[in-house]
């Protein structure tokens, strides 16, 4: 199968140039966040707090340190890449499973943040990190569905980073 990928019309004739289906990404092919699994792993066990999430953000960045000297325009040296921490709202299913998830989310928990943003399936990436609940609650809407918002802190440096890091 061949898709059209530019195509010209005139009078005389209709040109277009062909790209092969091997160059197109399939949608299967595509990451998205239904096969998200975030798995918290604390003194008590591992909770797995996804399933329902509408979403999950992992956010990383670099501290620099200015080096200007004289004028030579503006230096920064990178000296530190992080993850800054990650949030995650998920549907909250009520009691079933909350007990688990409830003592699993105590803010100030200690533990470790795994997650796979296609599932657990091995050579799928992966990623995680040491860190702390800054804060855990519920949102209650009053025309909208009742979530669970967990924010973690980092406590270290990453221990798996999705863009090159797989499950075994």
């Amino acid at each position: 199968m061949w898709s059209v990928k530019n195509f010209t019309i005139s009078a005389e004739s209709i040109e277009f140039e062909q790209i092969s289906e091997e160059i197109i990404m399939a949608a299967s092919e595509r990451l998205t966040g239904k096969n998200l699994v975030v798995e918290w792993i604390h003194s008590g066990g591992t909770a797995v707090v996804s399933g329902d999430q509408t979403t999950f953000d992992v956010t990383r960045d670099s501290e620099e340190a200015d080096a200007t000297a004289a004028d030579d325009g503006g230096t920064f040296m990178k000296f530190l890449r992080q993850v800054n921490g990650a949030t995650l709202a998920a549907l909250f299913t009520g009691t079933a499973g909350s007990a688990s998830i409830g003592s699993a989310t105590v803010r100030g928990a200690e533990g470790t943040v795994l997650y796979g943003v296609n599932g657990t399936v091995a050579g799928q990436p992966k990623g995680g990190f040491p860190a702390t609940i800054k804060s855990a609650g519920l949102a209650h809407p009053y025309d909208g569905m009742v979530t669970l918002d967990i924010e973690w802190s980092p406590q270290g440096a990453e221990l798996f980073n999705p863009a090159v890091d797989v499950w075994p």
